[in-house]
């Protein structure tokens, strides 16, 4: 992807509606995302390990944020976590395979999804973006 197309790529994600943001699997490549958003957003790679409930879906957040010893490894805490992440002009989380959470553990799955919302609700009100990027087809 050229540079201008890179930027209007990331402008894109960044200024979408919608908290969790599906995009063609092509582009669902580490390496180049995280050249996408250098300097742009702070950029994570939730799921190096399988996440399948909740269990794993907070260790693998915990490592890829790392987040803070004090870290609840609830929802709540979550929240206030990903919402006091170190300062960045806009933060993207990637999940690569939300299938495996959202067919073993699909109520887990559904509470994440709020979570990321409320998380880019009181980031919007500091006029931080704050997206989830999954493959299309799985939103």
């Amino acid at each position: 992807m050229n540079r201008n197309a890179t930027s209007k790529f990331v402008r894109h994600l960044l200024t979408s509606p919608g908290a969790v943001v599906p995009v063609d699997a092509g582009f669902l490549n580490e390496h180049a995302l995280q050249a996408a958003f250098r300097n742009k957003a702070f950029f994570t790679w939730i799921d190096r390990a399988p996440v399948f409930d909740k269990t794993s879906l907070m260790h693998a957040i915990y490592q890829s944020c790392a987040m803070p010893a004090w870290f609840g490894f609830n929802w709540d805490a979550l929240i206030d976590s990903l919402s006091s992440l170190p300062d960045a002009p806009a933060y993207v989380l990637a999940l690569s395979n939300p299938d495996s959470l959202k067919t073993q553990a699909p109520d887990d799955y559904s509470a994440f999804i709020r979570v990321i919302q409320a998380v880019r609700d009181r980031l919007a009100v500091r006029h931080i973006p704050f997206v989830m990027l999954v493959p299309a087809g799985t939103a």
